[in-house]
């Protein structure tokens, strides 16, 4: 196992670093101290071709406003907050608006748009903490933070979230990449095949808010029980991929935990990805919203062009009595875990 350091330059003044882990497989993982953001994924394809598996931009100052979260940390809290506002024990808070009238991924001054402390845990982990201070976003509370990224040599990715709070709040982060594995993005994931252990996904309204209605997969371009192409879902009249612009951005509730729950294939590299996760459910999202208008691994963004895996807890629980509970107590500890398991496969 290797891990190195180097400067990129600044973002306000404060320096950004590249942090790279590789594991005796040659397979490297990339991050920044900026948002814990992961920039680069290179594993071999059937021919043993390293290329990059995950969305990045080409110059590192354009994360500093990365509206699309390629590669962050998300948090306080993940998806929509339903107004952008909730109660705690009858005590209303009030959110940044930065999706209409709604929060999303935590406001504007949120995880992935924050300096991370980066340390080394030992050569295969970087241990990434962060203060969230009591108000910050909005949310209540003083939040200590930690975030650990492992690369095994059994080529599995593994990513740690811990964090503890000094009063009642809400905390649900995820990690937002973008996967390709075509490799450097050369095609699309139109023909990648999906595979989810999941029964049900949450019905969702004109404004992407979950309405706490679940729908049963069966029948439907959401039943990924099987390995299917992502291309049935990405064109269909079926009015929840219409409310989202032809694809995904849904949350699927999740049967099981770590026992290959999720599975994404590329027929033509042969690369495959398998996650596991103790979160109770996955947002599936296909980039059908992308702006077409910058550039993305060397090359025109564009719909379609890399898929979101983000294990969390359902967004907007906090409004739900249906969801998963996402408040922590004062002195509480918050943990989740999810790996990445890369292997080259043949379908």
């Amino acid at each position: 196992m290797a891990v190195t350091k180097k400067i990129l330059g600044t973002i306000d003044g404060k320096d950004i670093y590249k942090f790279t882990l590789k594991n005796k497989n040659n397979i490297e993982i990339s991050c920044l101290n900026y948002g814990g953001i992961i920039t680069e994924i290179l594993t071999p394809d059937r021919y043993g071709n390293y290329e990059n598996i995950v969305l990045s931009f080409d110059d590192f100052c354009d994360y500093k406003v990365n509206e699309a979260y390629f590669g962050a940390i998300i948090g306080r809290v993940a998806g929509r907050i339903k107004d952008a506002k909730f109660s705690i024990d009858d005590k209303e808070y009030f959110l940044e608006k930065n999706d209409g009238e709604n929060c999303l991924h935590g406001g504007i001054n949120n995880f992935s748009h924050s300096i991370w402390d980066v340390g080394y845990e030992d050569e295969s982990t970087l241990k990434f903490t962060y203060f969230s201070k009591d108000g910050s976003c909005g949310f209540p509370g003083n939040i200590k933070m930690e975030v650990k990224y492992t690369l095994t040599d059994e080529d599995e990715f593994v990513i740690h979230y811990r964090g503890e709070a000094d009063g009642k709040t809400i905390l649900n982060p995820t990690s937002h990449s973008y996967f390709n594995l075509s490799g450097n993005a050369k095609n699309t994931i139109y023909d990648h095949l999906l595979k989810i252990s999941s029964d049900n996904f949450l019905e969702i309204d004109e404004k992407c808010i979950p309405t706490g209605k679940l729908i049963d997969v069966k029948d439907t371009p959401f039943d990924f029980n099987e390995l299917k192409n992502i291309s049935d879902g990405l064109n269909p009249s079926y009015i929840q991929n219409e409310i989202v612009g032809g694809g995904y951005d849904h949350t699927f509730i999740l049967n099981k935990h770590f026992d290959n729950e999720i599975m994404l294939y590329d027929r033509l590299s042969g690369r495959g990805l398998i996650v596991e996760t103790s979160a109770p459910s996955v947002v599936v999202y296909t980039s059908n919203k992308m702006k077409e208008d910058f550039k993305v691994n060397g090359t025109l963004s564009k719909k379609y062009m890399g898929i979101c895996l983000e294990t969390q807890i359902e967004p907007d629980a906090i409004n739900s009595n249906n969801f998963s509970n996402c408040v922590i107590d004062k002195n509480e500890v918050f943990l989740s875990t999810t790996k990445y398991s890369f292997k080259v496969m043949n379908f």
